[in-house]
């Protein structure tokens, strides 16, 4: 009883860790400029 518990305790473990991790992933802001900021750059790319 108590090996099946670990066992299940280890595994609940593991898929907490994976999703965590996979939640961490991914966009992290804007892509575009701030509304008050102007951009930096003078022109859009990519330029042909």
């Amino acid at each position: 009883m108590l090996r099946r518990m670990t066992r299940i305790g280890m595994l609940a473990l593991l898929f907490a860790g994976l999703a965590l991790t996979q939640a961490a992933c991914g966009k992290k802001g804007n892509l575009k400029p701030p509304q008050d900021k102007p951009s930096d750059y003078p022109r859009s790319y990519p330029t042909s």
